[in-house]
């Protein structure tokens, strides 16, 4: 029992009350610095420089990028091995530089800090927790200096740097930042800004801004004798133009600062910012994140259900004004649509913050704003009557990956008519409507609308209906009275108690009536060619051809002999208005690929 008690005497003396474990063949004063290299003073535990858990000393050259055995492993120096896992070392080194300026560059995985003045300051701090990253400072060196580099190990991967340049006897320092700026009227560039001071080995300094139309010919600014420079506003449209720094010791030398561009473009009529697309999205474009009120950039187009990832990660795309970088940056999209009745489900997604409305802004309906990687987020299901809605989806990046999305689903209302098909055909003497139900409720019957332009609709008939019935029905109604050309119509249907709804519109074009003289289109169906037969030899006859779909005009070109070329017109049904001397004629004309 007497020996156990010994043992663990000895025990805890090793570890110690702080729970680090002790080195008792630990080597190094942890004070003395090496003579143009370094002295690495390792202890356990990060960011720990306790001297009870001091463990032992290693040397690196002047440069080095050390990675020591790799992660969580036993590195062995002059004294007891440090476990990589977690660990600190402090680096010392004596050196007699000469007359100059130099950047000193540090990297570290995880915290580095570097100090040339023994300690009382750090030139360079980078002492975070973070993957290996690199950090640089400049300084004016003479003589000898007692350099102190300092790292901690958090676990994970492990890495500590050190290298230094000469710079001569002058630098001029460094300043941001360069601006590409898109606006409407005044343009005001944000100041310029110093991150790096100039110096020199001697004299007195003083800065003076420059400016330069090519990059080439140099100009000084009046005034503008700071480390900073502000642009005055009123800065010009459609111009670049080019700044830097020069910095004077008062004697011979000058030195000058990176130069920072000024790229400056107007997206003036780039969008309103307050228009809804009918049916479709428009997306006012803003440059930064969560940013809805400065630096507007121009419009992109969306259709009704999207995923947009805008070209990739920080990449340049463009919209309807200036370019902008996909790095930070953010849309408010605006669709207005009629909606029927229905209980709705909307999804949207995004990378970073997203959220929707379907009142114009007024409220959210989904609201996933935040910064996140890309997921979707859905409302409850949200009960929509008939009638026209006002969606708002804003979205903003802020920073990696982008993509934002949008869907929805329906469970429609129970309709009063269920719908089979509308169809409309021309003939001779007057349009023929045909419809059919597959199913009706409480349907007293159908006022037929009739519009010029798709727009403004007027009642040109009743048919009546079959009241609650779940058999098909088939109505047809003749338009006797039709305008030359596009036709528009849509039913309006009406129940015993007054509640209506409209059905879909379609067009027909209209056929001219008879007028006694008979023409003809052969072939018919046509391809590359079609002949226009006629007992009317009088005149040439000239040609139109109407697409029934989509409404285009097109004129084919003429060959003689009442022989047109086809080959340009894009297949599908058409109205040909043939006109020979007074006459005018309208004939169906199908052309095939």
């Amino acid at each position: 029992m007497k020996s156990l008690k010994i043992i663990l005497a000895i025990v805890g003396i090793l570890i110690g009350s702080n729970g680090f474990a002790q080195c008792g063949s630990a080597q190094g004063d942890e004070t003395t610095f090496g003579t143009g290299s370094w002295i690495g003073y390792f202890y356990d535990g990060a960011n720990n420089f306790a001297s009870g858990n001091y463990q032992g000393y290693n040397t690196e050259s002047e440069t080095f990028n050390q990675t020591f055995c790799g992660n969580n492993c036993a590195y062995a120096i002059n004294g007891c091995s440090v476990t990589t896992e977690t660990f600190t070392v402090r680096y010392k080194m004596n050196k007699n530089f000469s007359n100059a300026i130099y950047r000193f560059t540090i990297g570290g995985d995880d915290g580095v800090r570097l100090s040339v003045d023994n300690g009382a300051t750090y030139l360079i701090n980078g002492y975070i927790n973070q993957a290996y990253t690199t950090y640089n400072g400049v300084a004016h060196m003479n003589g000898s200096s007692n350099l102190i580099l300092e790292y901690f190990e958090n676990s994970g991967d492990n890495r500590v740097s050190f290298s230094y340049t000469n710079m001569g006897n002058s630098y001029g320092g460094m300043v941001s930042g360069s601006q590409n700026i898109c606006a409407s009227g005044t343009i005001n560039p944000e100041a310029f800004i110093s991150t790096e001071p100039a110096i020199f080995t001697s004299g007195t300094m003083a800065y003076q801004w420059q400016e330069s139309n090519n990059n080439s010919v140099w100009t000084d600014i009046s005034g503008a004798t700071s480390a900073a420079y502000d642009i005055p506003s009123g800065f010009p449209a459609g111009v670049t133009r080019y700044y830097r720094r020069q910095a004077t010791n008062g004697a011979s030398l000058t030195a000058y600062s990176n130069t920072l561009t000024i790229v400056s473009s107007s997206n003036s009529g780039a969008g309103d910012q307050v228009s809804y697309g009918s049916g479709s999205w428009i997306g006012y474009v803003y440059d930064g994140a969560n940013n809805f009120t400065s630096n507007y950039k121009g419009e992109l187009f969306e259709t009704e259900i999207f995923d947009e990832s805008f070209g990739g990660s920080n990449t340049t795309t463009s919209t309807t004004g200036c370019d902008f970088q996909t790095e930070t940056f953010s849309v408010r999209f605006k669709m207005r649509k009629n909606f029927s009745c229905g209980d709705y489900t909307f999804t949207i997604g995004a990378d970073d913050g997203v959220r929707l409305s379907i009142d114009g802004g007024a409220t959210w309906l989904v609201n996933d704003y935040s910064n996140h990687g890309y997921r979707t987020v859905s409302s409850a299901a949200t009960s929509i009557t008939d009638g026209i809605y006002d969606l708002v989806i804003e979205y903003y990046e802020a920073g990696g990956g982008n993509r934002v999305s949008f869907n929805y689903s329906v469970i429609s209302c129970a309709l009063p008519v269920t719908w089979y098909s509308f169809e409309g055909v021309a003939k001779s003497q007057y349009n023929e409507l045909e419809w059919k139900t597959a199913t009706e409720e409480n349907n007293e019957g159908f006022s037929v609308e009739r519009s010029a332009d798709g727009v403004s609709f007027e009642e040109i008939g009743w048919v009546n209906g079959n009241g609650t019935t779940t058999d098909q029905n088939t109505y047809l109604f003749q338009d006797t009275n039709v305008f030359d050309g596009a036709n528009y119509y849509r039913l309006k249907q009406i129940d015993y108690d007054g509640n209506f709804e409209y059905s879909k519109i379609i067009s027909v074009i209209s056929v001219a009536k008879d007028n006694g003289i008979q023409i003809n289109l052969y072939p018919n169906p046509s391809i590359d060619y079609v002949q226009v037969q006629s007992p009317l030899s009088k005149a040439e006859p000239i040609m139109q051809l109407v697409n029934v779909l989509l409404g285009q005009v097109i004129t084919p070109s003429y060959e003689g002999n009442g022989k047109f070329n086809l080959r340009n017109v894009p297949a599908g049904i058409y109205v040909a208005r043939i006109q020979i001397g007074g006459d005018q004629f309208q004939a169906r004309l199908i052309v095939q690929d």
